[in-house]
């Protein structure tokens, strides 16, 4: 019988990520938007999955202030 894994999160700051350059963000942009397919339906992704349609993914500091509000909007759940 096959064994269920289910991931654990543990909230942190977005300030405890490794320092990148803001264009360097557009990277992990596809990624989130990925997550968002998956969990933006859920109330705690909802509102940062909302946002993060409006975003102009080639403005890596755009992308990172979206994530940061999205970390911190989710660390607060």
């Amino acid at each position: 019988m096959p064994v269920e894994t289910r991931a654990v999160y543990e909230p942190i700051v977005f300030e405890m990520l490794p320092a990148m350059r803001a264009e360097d963000w557009s990277a992990a942009w596809p990624a989130f938007l990925q997550t968002c397919r998956a969990l933006g339906k859920r109330d705690a992704w909802r509102e940062a999955c909302s946002q993060a349609e409006r975003v102009d993914p080639a403005s890596g500091r755009n992308v990172q202030d979206v994530l940061r509000l999205a970390l911190r909007r989710l660390t607060a759940c």
